[in-house]
Formats: C-alpha cells, structure tokens, sequence
C-alpha cells in the first residue's frame, strides 16, 4: 500500500515499496533498495555532511561512494557504455526516527557527481518543501560548542609570544602527544621557534594548502636576509598544475 506524506511506517513496509525481490545496498548514512519497479531509501536523522541526509527543507544529499547498482539506477549509463537508460521508476524517501521510518514523499534527483563511474554525491529534490518542525525532526539542530576567545589579540602588539601561544592553543587543541624534545637549529628566529614547539602537539598548524616548512626541511642560505619558512600556492583550479604561483613565507635571518 502507497503511504500517504509524512506517513510513519516500520521499516519492513518502507522497504516493501521496492518489492519483495529488491537489491538492498549501504552508502553513509543510509541504506538503498533497488527494485524493478521503485527505489527506496531510509536514511538516518542526523546532521553529519560526510553522511547521506536531508540537507535542507528542499533537499537530501545522498553520500557514496556508492554501489554501481545505485550509481546506474540514479545516474543511468556512465559515458560511452552500451547500456539503455533505465526506465526511470520513482523514487521513495524515508527518515528513520527510532524504531519508525517518516515517509519525506517521492523525491527526484536534481544533480549527481561522479568519478571513475562511482557516484560520490547525489541531490534529490524534496517537493513540497519540509515545514521546520518536520525539519528538526529530520536533521536535528545540532548545539554548536562556544568559539574559543579572541582575548589573545590585545597581546598582538606588545606581547606577539604571548598572542600567538594564546591561539595556537585556543584555536588548535593537541592532537599529537608528540614532544619538541630535540635542539632547535640556531639560524631559528625565536619567534619561528616558538611556533614550531607549539605545532609539535597541533599538526594542524602547519597549514596544508598553506604549508609552513617543517624543520628539517628548513635550509639556511648563506647570506640571505630573510629565512623562508612556508608558502602560499595558489591555483586556478581543484587540481595542481605547472604553472601554480607560489608565494613564500618568510622571517628576518
């Protein structure tokens, strides 16, 4: 029997829609049915962007990487293959809550992304849109913990020492056991010194598309003024290239 929107129904009759022969498969966050004649997914309440959810009001985002199964069934044939295009079949959204599955309605898939013929997202359009207490209930507000202070910037001046272990510590917690417990190369500025001793329990702050140079990798030309510690790549597109621009980092020798 078709449920109704909004309908809360056991997960046995959810996955019934896709008939009793349907492929089930698992993506983050949500698990999909394939059958000859609908296509079912239940997905986890939740609000975790690395997992398949409802995004918005007006949209769920299933993550993959999916099963080529899925990724045929919602993007049709990959490019130059020999298969038709699969008849299109509707396509049922449920949210579990608890030991029940709320029925969100037939959905459409309004972009897809794909690598290697692997789909790794895929948009469905919810219609009508969620109101928000149907929202909250399918991804529940999530309380964000407390931005650490920005009392490290009157130290900025006067005390710089003082101002950079103020956020490093504030904006980076340790996530390393990792000590400093070798000799710090002499041609070190203070400061830089300093910074790399707080970088040995917060690896986050060596950067990673602006990357400061770890210690042994730092070289000391004879003679230079300055001493370049990091550098700033920047590129036209998601990809590195020959030509990327890099622009160094550097302190007084």
């Amino acid at each position: 029997m078709q449920p109704t929107l909004l309908d809360r129904v056991d997960e046995n009759e959810a996955f019934s829609l896709a008939g009793p022969d349907a492929d089930v498969f698992l993506v983050p966050g949500a698990t999909v049915a394939l059958g000859a004649t609908s296509t079912v997914i239940v997905a986890e309440a939740g609000d975790d962007p690395a997992a398949s959810g409802v995004w918005n009001a007006e949209e769920f985002r299933l993550i993959g990487p999916a099963p080529a199964p899925v990724t045929s069934r919602l993007m049709g044939p990959m490019p130059f293959s020999t298969a038709r295009a699969p008849q299109e079949v509707p396509l049922h959204l449920f949210v579990r809550l608890d030991d029940i599955c709320l029925y969100l309605g037939v959905v459409r898939v309004s972009m897809c992304e794909a690598g290697d013929d692997v789909l790794s997202r895929c948009d469905l359009c919810i219609s009508p849109p969620l109101k928000r207490e149907i929202l909250d209930l399918v991804r529940p507000p999530v309380t964000l913990p407390p931005l650490p202070g920005l009392d490290w910037l009157s130290d900025a001046g006067a005390n710089p020492g003082r101002a950079l272990e103020g956020f490093a510590t504030g904006w980076y917690p340790e996530s390393s056991t990792q000590t400093w417990d070798v000799a710090m190369p002499d041609f070190i500025p203070g400061a830089l010194a300093d910074f790399y001793r707080l970088a040995a329990r917060r690896p986050a702050l060596m950067g990673s598309h602006n990357r400061i140079v770890p210690v042994p990798e730092l070289r000391a030309a004879e003679g230079a003024e300055l001493l370049v510690f990091g550098s700033s790549a920047r590129e036209a597109g998601p990809g590195r290239y020959p030509g990327q621009q890099v622009t160094p980092m550097s302190i007084p020798a």
